[in-house]
């Protein structure tokens, strides 16, 4: 008929707040189930169905507590089992009236019976095998640490991208810095590259600070839906926090990244071909085809040249050159 197949089993959900136990309510599996589930989730809500688990009246009793449950509705998984005992403790978990129960459950069933090596036809049957009623407990009910572990963990990741971006950044602006060629037009470029960085960079950090607020958000959500409000205040504590971290270390980073782009369009300034000028050099060139003058031999007696200095510009006529000056000097 298919109840052991595994197409047919159903997974455990996520993060249950009502649990319901068919168990002895004098054995030591229901004290364990609890134990093991409120520590972990104090908020949890545990709903036990006593029950025979050995002798003639156990089978029907386990098989109607089960079929009960489902009829009072409202819980989001089903835990049916007892402690340790004897291959005759434990044969009313391998009836199959107690079988069909299982099998018959709209509400996903874990077995939970003995200890880890007995094994009843229930477990076969059941959406999930625990090997002991402690064991029921752990894989049911979520360790409520782990996701505020999770919750630190998202904005641990978030800073260490967005330190990743500031680096690539960072890179792509010393790439250019050094393949820029023309010395006159790299302050201009510099100065362009670092507004167009600096808004992409405000960009990047928004976009982050969005992604990040929708992944808690979505979070948040989670965990308003499934658990107490208790629970829940003592997650988004955390939040402030972490955001606080973050923003912190993006204006440290982005500080460092704006100093470094001023000393290097310092540098670029002190060898710019205006601060050479500034100290007293000059450029000469033939008027009015404006062609670089490298000797005095390049123009003649008449020849107008444009000079050019780190204040205005000068058309000068040339009377001499030094050559002639020296050979006039040589004559007498």
């Amino acid at each position: 008929e298919g109840l052991f197949d595994q197409a047919r089993k159903r997974p455990l959900p996520f993060f249950p707040r009502r649990i319901g136990v068919v168990t002895s309510a004098t054995g030591a599996a229901i004290r364990d189930i609890v134990q093991v589930a409120h520590k972990r989730d104090p908020g949890i809500t545990i709903v036990l169905n006593p029950v025979a688990v050995q002798g003639e009246s156990a089978t029907g009793e386990i098989a109607r507590a089960i079929e009960e449950l489902n009829e009072m509705g409202g819980f989001d998984v089903l835990v049916v089992g007892r402690g340790g005992g004897s291959l005759e403790d434990l044969w009313a978990f391998n009836e199959e009236l107690v079988a069909r129960a299982i099998a018959a459950s709209r509400i996903p069933v874990v077995s939970a019976v003995g200890h880890e090596i007995d094994f009843t036809i229930a477990d076969f049957v059941a959406d999930v095998r625990a090997p002991t009623p402690s064991a029921a407990a752990e894989l049911v009910v979520r360790d409520q640490q782990d996701l505020l572990k999770r919750v630190v963990g998202y904005g641990d990741r978030a800073v260490h991208a967005v330190g990743a971006l500031l680096r690539d950044l960072g890179a792509r602006v010393e790439a250019e810095r050094r393949g820029l060629l023309d010395p006159t037009a790299l302050v201009a470029r510099a100065m362009q590259r670092r507004d167009d960085l600096e808004m992409r960079l405000r960009l990047a950090q928004a976009n982050r600070l969005k992604g990040l607020h929708s992944g808690v958000d979505a979070l948040r959500q989670e965990v308003l839906l499934r658990s107490p409000l208790q629970r829940i205040q003592q997650g988004v504590t955390l939040l402030p926090h972490l955001r606080t971290r973050l923003l912190q270390r993006m204006k440290v980073a982005l500080e460092l990244g704006r100093r470094a782009l001023e000393d290097s369009i310092g540098t670029l300034h002190a060898l710019s071909p205006l601060a050479i000028l500034g100290r007293g050099y000059s450029i000469a060139r033939r008027w009015p085809e404006l062609t670089v003058l490298r000797a005095a031999s390049a123009v003649a007696p008449g020849d107008v040249v444009h000079v050019r200095l780190a204040a205005g510009e000068l058309l000068c006529e040339v009377q001499k050159t030094a050559n002639e000056l020296i050979q006039e000097s040589g004559g007498v």
